[in-house]
């Protein structure tokens, strides 16, 4: 029998972060993110104002996308609640786009997407629940692609809660991915800035300590990627600013460049591509 999936069922996890941004979205007017939000309403979430980082986020990351010709195979890591995914396959049926979350997060998120669609999900809309840093959920949700094709790999938000160990196995399946599909990975840059009330936060809800889980300054961070055999590229978040609903143009013009940058600075955007060698590769080469 087909398990129905609750509301209680994704709290105290760290699925639950999958949630928040939805109330961005919704106010952000990105489609489906309405109905997605009155759903989550409906059973009990209880959202704060839209987050201006989610909104700048979700939205910089699909400019990037968009300057990208020819991607036709999509892997979204830790999607959360997010409509990309359903919105890119009615544009395009010829797209194949995965989601790998947790598996209570993705269970609810496949009635959420049933009801909201009438039960009309596109085809190649395939969501998979299970651990972003275990190879055989990776592999699972891989096995869809086609080999002949390249694969964009996206993830919002999800490497923070990582820590060191799991972020160097993820780096390694994605590294991995991108040399087989010739692809590129878009990830959300971050600053290793930590605002206390969102460590408080995160610590009391699903008992991850983010400060553990963050590169101690941008240098180690930067050595980490290189390490891992990726060059990386950065896309500033100017291009969204006249696009964003929770925080208007009027708003913005109050804070000076590095308030700003302190607001929205983790909306920049990182497209790593797999350029090097593995960290793997490397040791076995000792």
């Amino acid at each position: 029998m087909k398990k129905e999936y609750t509301l209680d069922d994704v709290m105290n996890t760290v699925g639950q972060t999958g949630l928040l941004a939805a109330s961005a979205r919704m106010e952000g007017g990105i489609a489906h993110a309405q109905e997605i939000y009155d759903e989550l309403k409906r059973l009990g979430v209880e959202f704060g104002s839209g987050m201006p980082l989610m909104e700048a986020r979700y939205k910089n990351t699909n400019r990037v996308l968009a300057g990208e010709t020819n991607i036709t195979q999509v892997l979204e890591l830790g999607s959360g609640m997010s409509p990309r995914g359903l919105n890119m396959c009615l544009e395009n049926p010829d797209m194949t786009y995965v989601e790998l979350d947790t598996p209570a997060l993705i269970g609810l998120k496949t009635q959420i997407l049933e009801k909201i669609t009438n039960g009309n999900v596109p085809p190649k809309l395939h969501l998979v629940g299970g651990n972003v840093s275990n190879s055989i959920d990776f592999n699972t949700a891989t096995k869809e692609f086609s080999p002949d094709q390249s694969v964009a790999v996206i993830s919002e938000g999800l490497v923070s809660y990582l820590s060191i160990p799991q972020k160097s196995e993820l780096f390694q399946y994605i590294h991995e991915l991108l040399k087989k599909h010739n692809g590129f990975w878009l990830c959300s840059h971050s600053s290793e800035k930590l605002d206390p009330q969102r460590i408080e936060r995160v610590c009391n809800d699903i008992g991850i300590d983010l400060r553990e889980n963050a590169f101690a300054s941008h240098g180690i961070r930067d050595q980490f990627i290189d390490a891992h055999g990726f060059s990386k590229e950065t896309f500033g978040y100017d291009g969204v600013l006249d696009e964003l609903n929770t925080f208007p143009q009027h708003e913005q013009q109050k804070l000076s460049k590095v308030a700003l940058d302190e607001k929205l600075g983790d909306a920049r955007i990182a497209k790593f591509k797999a350029t090097g060698s593995s960290l793997q590769e490397q040791l076995g080469d000792t």
